[in-house]
């Protein structure tokens, strides 16, 4: 869906290693119930609609802050502690692009839960 996979994520996460990595903060975030929009749209569609939710997530970030797609519906992300605030509600609004889906199929509920953890 066009963002780094984990291993690349560990990658660059790696060059933050030389002092710089306690200037952000690292969060997982997971789209739960998203298996059922897979099983009403079917997988090609559930595909594009991640896609644009990632590309959503994504168009958010600063060159130097990382989004990573660890498969499914799981996702990593490393982003300045200074907006840190402003990601979550980032990630708050993107999920308009699953409410949309309510439109056409009202029973399925997609909702996100999120970990942060700070480095110091």
């Amino acid at each position: 869906i066009g963002i780094a996979r984990a291993k690349t994520l560990a990658k660059v996460a790696s060059k933050f290693a030389n002092g710089t990595i306690d200037q952000y903060d690292s969060y997982y975030f997971n789209l739960q119930g998203y298996g059922l929009i897979n099983k009403r749209f079917g997988q090609n569609e559930g595909d594009k609609i991640m896609g644009r939710y990632a590309a959503k997530v994504k168009s958010f970030l600063l060159i130097d802050e990382i989004l990573g797609h660890l498969g499914g519906d799981n996702f990593v992300a490393l982003v300045r502690k200074e907006r840190s605030q402003e990601f979550r509600n980032h990630i708050s609004s993107s999920r308009c692009l699953l409410e949309n889906i309510a439109v056409s199929a009202p029973d399925i509920s997609v909702f996100y839960r999120f970990e942060v953890a700070e480095f110091s």
